[in-house]
């Protein structure tokens, strides 16, 4: 099989007009409607495009501009194709030309135009599983794949036959008008602008409803009238307006003028033009939306948003000059909930990072809905993004990339020491992933006057801006509202975590599922799964557990020795901003393209994180080694700090200053730490000393990883009489323990 750039150089000798379609789809990759009409023989446009989209399928224009018409046979979901075919060529005589195989098991037939004289329109449907392609459209070309499937030639030197006499009669020959009015379809939309087309449509549709045409010919003058648009409306769009006037209107009623039935219900208006001019759908969840398109762009809602809500409001009060009551909106909003749920497709929906095996994309958030596309060969920004973005209110836009640009410039503003950079940009390249892996939580200590607030808000306007940047956290049920509208989790200026709220972050960190409740007034509950990256800052030491201390990344912050007022900080990181965001691409694009091969040794739990930003440091030509020799220190420091945080901990790790080992009951061991005063009087007395068997077993089983971190090992056994025992052991590579002040 050839690759996809020698089929290019294929079609260019051949001189056919091609032009680029989105990786894995059929759809242009061109902005706008009418894509395919850019289509060009120029070997110049051509490689230009294949230079900026590597991975873009090939999209063959067809008609007289490239001397083309295909017999598009489907086999797929029992569309009959096959039988099709046979009677076709029954009656038009052998297909003996060139033919290509299609991913789905289809053919495809490549027959000459007929020429000038002829104007060969494209039939949907013109037989059970057969599509004609001509005048008006393309299909996917060789070189071009979908799901991995490629379409192929059966013999690429075969060639091309006339279009049989017998086909092209079937193919042109006149259809029975229902009234005169046909002859002015072409006449009644050609020029109709973007801003007008679906309008237009609806009042072709009700006219023809008036007339009494019957369903199936409406259909046909309805797509006819479409193509003739500037821009052609799409095929499903009209098809929509068709629907929508047939279901608003009985045949013979419909005025010609009149876009909508006086006295009409507003409950079934509002859901008619829903319909007609919204996709509704699902996500995996049941979770219902509607994409509408604005200025030339899609953009997703929610159905129970207010911004939903509102743009219906506005509509009707444009049609009607009349507000919605309440009961109502919520009718229209039940019905239309039900139909995208129920009716529509399930469609994964993303929140500013999707990712689809190993392509990548990032919502920019900026007016135009653009993304950026990050793949193993490079990074582009696309103005249709081929993945579902929901947005809040209060997201804010990504600052513009630019190429070739500089990750050293972070440190100008992070105040951090450089052995610590390969930390930060391994989290942040991490962030605007959403492969396996856990996100490891972020934490910032230092003194008051070290910039912790100001760090975290940069490092956030370079993965989610948001209006909320910081924010603070008292309860669980906190984090339902706050994974509605951010990316990231970040919270300042902590004082401590609970441990439900430990437990909460490192479930989020690592994407577990977690249950709220639904409503305050019920006992109904609901569980959802909520992976994102998370950024805690604050003064004292945050992190006591070990299972968050095993993920996290704690970073202390040193002192602000040369100062700037906040706006002229703000002023300088928004001139380096764009260069380092482009930097973070490219660390992006390699670790694409070598996280699976890169060989990193003595990896934890965050073996992936690991991997990930081992990879990425080769964009920025930093050594193999240098992320994992600065994860390595960092998480043993972490552990050092939980250890020092925990009473039973402290009072362990000060036993082992003068002794080698214990075995026995936990009850023994704690009363060995109290009599022998490791644990000093007044932390027995508190209430956060524990005092039973179990809690001793649940104390050192949460502290296990930091007790192995300072050298002690520790195990749990059950005897003949299934009573349980701890062994803990100073591992001999560590020697002693130098003494410490406790």
């Amino acid at each position: 099989m050839r690759k996809r750039h020698e089929y290019i150089k294929y079609y260019i000798q051949e001189e056919r007009k091609i032009f680029p379609c989105w990786p894995n789809k059929k759809n242009p990759r061109m902005p706008g409607v009418g894509g395919h009409k850019k289509a060009t023989s120029d070997a110049g446009v051509i490689e230009a495009w294949w230079d900026k989209y590597p991975n873009a399928n090939i999209g063959l224009r067809t008609g007289i501009e490239n001397n083309l018409v295909v017999v598009d046979v489907d086999v797929k979901n029992d569309a009959g194709g096959m039988e099709s075919l046979k009677q076709l060529q029954d009656e038009c005589g052998q297909f003996d030309t060139r033919m290509v195989h299609t991913p789905s098991g289809g053919l495809h037939y490549w027959f000459k135009h007929p020429g000038e004289s002829y104007f060969v329109d494209d039939h949907r449907g013109f037989r059970d599983g057969i599509d004609i392609k001509a005048d008006s459209g393309y299909v996917l070309a060789p070189g071009s794949s979908i799901n991995g499937n490629p379409y192929e030639f059966e013999d690429a030197d075969k060639e091309i036959a006339e279009l049989p006499k017998e086909l092209l009669k079937l193919l042109t020959e006149p259809k029975a008008k229902t009234s005169n009015f046909d002859t002015q379809v072409v006449d009644f939309v050609y020029g109709v602008d973007d801003g007008s087309r679906d309008d237009s449509m609806f009042k072709l549709a009700s006219r023809h409803i008036g007339l009494g045409t019957p369903y199936e010919e409406a259909e046909n003058i309805i797509l006819t009238a479409a193509l003739n648009c500037t821009p052609a409306l799409p095929e499903r769009e009209a098809l929509k307006c068709l629907k929508s006037a047939y279901s608003r209107y009985e045949p013979n009623e419909a005025p010609f003028n009149n876009v909508s039935k006086p006295n009409k219900d507003p409950v079934a208006m509002l859901i008619d033009y829903a319909k007609s001019n919204y996709e509704l759908f699902c996500d995996p969840q049941n979770q219902a939306y509607a994409t509408v398109v604005v200025d030339k762009h899609k953009e997703t809602y929610a159905v129970d948003s207010a911004a939903f809500q509102g743009l219906l409001q506005s509509w009707y009060y444009r049609k009607t000059k009349r507000g919605l009551n309440k009961t109502v909106l919520d009718s229209v909003l039940s019905t239309i909930s039900a139909i995208a749920r129920y009716d529509g497709e399930k469609k994964d929906v993303h929140l500013r990072v999707a990712q689809i095996e190993d392509i990548i994309y990032i919502d920019i958030c900026n007016d135009a809905w653009e993304c950026i596309q990050v793949t193993p060969e490079g990074w582009d920004i696309l103005y249709e993004p081929p993945v579902v973005f929901l947005r809040s209110d209060t997201m804010l836009p990504l600052p513009s990339p630019i190429k070739d640009g500089n990750i050293e410039l972070l440190l100008k503003h992070i105040n951090i020491d450089k052995d610590q950079l390969p930390l930060v940009i391994g989290w942040l390249l991490m962030c605007l992933q959403k492969g396996n892996g856990t996100y490891p939580p972020l934490v910032l200590n230092g003194s008051a006057g070290s910039g912790k607030s100001t760090a975290s808000r940069m490092l956030r306007k370079l993965v989610d801006p948001n209006k909320a940047d910081l924010l603070t956290l008292s309860k669980i049920d906190d984090l339902r509202v706050i994974a509605t509208g951010n990316h990231l989790f970040a919270f300042d200026n902590l004082s401590s975590i609970s441990p439900a709220i430990s437990d909460a972050l490192c479930k989020i960190a690592s994407g577990d599922n977690q249950t709220f409740r639904e409503l305050y007034t019920t006992n109904s509950a609901y569980t959802v799964s909520s992976k994102s990256p998370i950024l805690l800052n604050g003064i004292p030491e945050l992190v006591r557990r070990d299972d968050l201390a095993s993920r996290s990344l704690k970073l202390r912050l040193n002192q602000i020795t040369s100062r700037k007022t906040e706006s002229e900080a703000w002023k300088l990181f928004d001139i380096d901003a764009p260069s380092i965001f482009g930097a973070m691409l490219d660390g992006i694009v390699c670790a694409l393209k070598h996280h699976e091969s890169v060989d990193v040794e003595d990896i934890s739990r965050m073996a992936d994180f690991c991997k990930w930003s081992t990879a990425a440091g080769l964009a920025y030509g930093w050594s193999s080694n240098r992320f994992m020799a600065a994860y390595r220190k960092n998480t043993e420091s972490s552990y050092m700090d939980a250890l020092d945080s925990s009473t039973f901990g402290s009072a362990v790790y000060r036993m082992f200053e003068s002794e080698k080992s214990f075995e026995g009951r936990p009850l023994d061991l704690l009363n060995h730490l109290e009599v022998s005063t490791f644990a000093p009087e007044s932390v027995t007395r508190s209430v956060n000393w524990v005092s039973t068997a179990s809690g001793v077993v649940n104390q050192l089983d949460r502290i296990k990883d930091s007790l192995s971190a300072a050298g002690i090992s520790y195990e749990k056994y059950k005897d003949r009489t299934n009573k349980t025992f701890v062994k803990l052991t100073r591992m001999p590579e560590f020697g002693d323990i130098e003494e410490e002040e406790f």
